[in-house]
């Protein structure tokens, strides 16, 4: 998928630091307990970023070009969703998804359809969380990040635009203090008429293997100016 390159992106806002001591600490307010299943992630996104009251169906796009022409359906409720995976293990590494806002749910099916609209770093707060509390102790003592570690989950790099939105950047850095960075890119806009959020996400794959495979070098986190 050429056209979805890496590139650098520097976090637009105050990043959220925290130290993750235990299993379970740090685990967003209504996290899994388990990570989410691939095939379903998008659905599980599109309920939990909005606190939606029903469940939306998951659309999975084996091919970039009918990910990249798809948008997200309201009316039925359907979230698309395409994966990109690490060519060296085959392994999913990043989930991009294209969701409706609450406001269009609400507007679609009533007040109570959605309560509001929170960003895409606490879906990677939620799977980094989760994968590691899915972890055995052997394998949470010997995890790079999360054991009294800080980990950063930096605030969402917002797109001016849909088209600009497809290129995701990096998924995951590390600052010169050895702190993990997960980033988050988003748009939210209007398409056909309602509204729209897209977030690119980290892989449970990838946030599973960033914990364990001390062999995976990651980029620099970029130094704001």
């Amino acid at each position: 998928m050429s056209s979805m390159k890496s590139l650098t992106l520097a976090a637009l806002a105050v990043t959220a630091l925290i130290a993750i001591t235990g299993p379970t600490a740090g685990v967003a307010q209504g996290a899994a307990t388990a990570p989410w299943p691939t095939d379903e992630f998008c659905g599980r996104a599109q309920g939990y970023v909005t606190l939606a009251s029903r469940p939306a169906r998951n659309v999975l796009h084996e091919g970039y070009d009918s990910f990249r022409d798809a948008a997200a359906s309201v009316q039925p409720l359907e979230a698309q969703q395409y994966t990109v995976a690490d060519p060296t293990t085959g392994q999913v590494q990043l989930i991009s998804c294209k969701l409706a806002t609450a406001e269009a749910l609400r507007g679609a099916f009533g007040h109570d359809a959605a309560r509001s609209d929170s960003s895409c770093s606490l879906v990677n707060r939620n799977t980094f969380t989760s994968v590691l509390a899915s972890l055995t102790p052997a394998e949470r003592a010997g995890a790079r990040f999360g054991q009294g570690k800080k980990v950063a989950f930096d605030r969402d790099t917002v797109a001016a635009s849909s088209a600009e939105w497809l290129e995701p950047g990096e998924l995951a850095t590390v600052d010169k203090r050895g702190t993990l960075h997960l980033t988050s890119r988003s748009w939210t806009g209007s398409e056909a008429g309602r509204g729209v959020r897209h977030c690119h996400f980290i892989a449970p794959d990838f946030a599973r293997r960033i914990l364990l495979d001390g062999s995976l070098s990651l980029p620099a986190t970029p130094v704001k100016r």
